[in-house]
């Protein structure tokens, strides 16, 4: 919908599109009917005054009384000999508690709290039926006792104080209403088991491979697939003896199988070494500086695929992975080029490599 908006009043040009896109994009939202069944992420900020069938909280371990980023408090400032200013800007820590400066430490913490419970209380009251609340694990001390500095901290130990329990048990509250299906025929219920976002040992971290977005079976890269996979792992080469690194750093991620591996290794040596011209890119005498973004004023900014600089000379090397050229290839390795000049460069050279057809065209 957008794209179409865009061209009805635009130039059809996919490099202008994108820039128009980096000043616009933020100010684009995507909206959704309320009948959709659909999960809505947002903030408990922007959940004020909403409500929901269904709530999870899983990101329920906020400080309540957090020091980062820095903030300042303005302290009445009554030491004779040092009070030319009646007040004073100071940055908010404990510190604070053993000076002068104690009440208004004590009244910018109590101000902390309040404002951290009214926070939890906005997002215990948004769900009609459910509410899922998932918080750290606290770290219990030598003693037995909880350091209650963040949410999920205190809500464990107001349960635990609530129950009479241990540190160690589950807790749960309440019976979960059984909801029956009427005018519809009843399906094998989907459920999760866990839902791990946080564990004692530390963060789960989820990557995606670029297979997941193909059709389900599917065994061997698509083309398109393909390309994005070889562009990630370019990303990684600066010169020819990176290779098997940046391959093995793409199976680590799950973009690669075990099994492909000495054959991408094989394939993009291959296409390097196939082009003389390519291959004077990856040596060692060359400084290379792979996907540096370049921000011009007013937020727009810019990435090439590679930049070799050699013996004086600057190339702007753009990758492209599929079977045809098209026009927009040049238009973008151009202001690639246009944007060095303007930050010093000398006549730097512009090239689309083509890395399938093993052909190099130069502007």
């Amino acid at each position: 919908d957008i794209i179409y908006e865009y061209e009805s009043v635009h130039p059809n040009s996919i490099h202008l599109f994108l820039e128009w896109w980096e000043n616009e994009q933020k100010k684009r939202v995507l909206t959704t009917s309320e009948d959709v069944d659909a999960v809505r992420i947002l903030t408990i900020h922007k959940s004020k005054g909403l409500e929901f069938g269904h709530v999870i909280l899983p990101f329920c371990n906020w400080e309540l009384d957090g020091t980062r980023p820095t903030r300042r408090i303005w302290c009445d400032n009554n030491e004779q000999g040092f009070n030319a200013l009646e007040y004073a800007p100071l940055n908010y820590s404990l510190k604070l508690k053993d000076t002068i400066f104690r009440n208004n430490y004590l009244e910018e913490h109590l101000k902390a709290y309040i404002d951290n419970l009214n926070l939890l209380y906005v997002a215990f009251t948004r769900a009609k039926s459910e509410l899922y609340i998932l918080p750290y694990h606290p770290k219990v001390n030598r003693d037995g006792g909880i350091s209650v500095s963040d949410i999920g901290a205190f809500i464990f130990n107001v349960i635990r104080q609530m129950r009479g329990e241990s540190a160690n048990e589950k807790y749960s509250f309440g019976v979960k209403p059984v909801n029956e299906c009427k005018g519809e025929e009843k399906g094998s219920p989907w459920s999760l088991t866990s839902y791990p976002v946080f564990n004692p040992e530390g963060r789960i971290s989820v990557k995606y491979r670029y297979r997941d977005f193909t059709v389900e079976g599917q065994t061997i890269h698509s083309a398109i697939d393909e390309g994005k996979l070889l562009h990630e792992i370019f990303r990684g080469i600066r010169y020819l003896e990176d290779i098997g690194d940046a391959v093995h750093q793409a199976c680590l991620q799950g973009l690669v199988g075990m099994d492909e591996q000495k054959e991408y290794e094989r394939k993009i040596r291959d296409y390097i070494l196939d082009s003389d011209e390519a291959s004077a890119w990856f040596t060692a005498d060359c400084e290379v500086i792979n996907e540096r973004e370049i921000l011009f004023p007013g937020g727009t900014r810019i990435r090439p695929d590679r930049i070799v600089i050699k013996r004086g000379k600057v190339k702007v090397i753009d990758y492209k992975f599929g079977q045809n050229e098209e026009k927009g290839h040049y238009n973008q390795v151009r202001f690639y080029c246009d944007a060095l000049r303007k930050l010093g460069y000398d006549n730097p050279e512009g090239y689309i490599w083509y890395v399938k057809l093993n052909r190099i065209n130069t502007l």
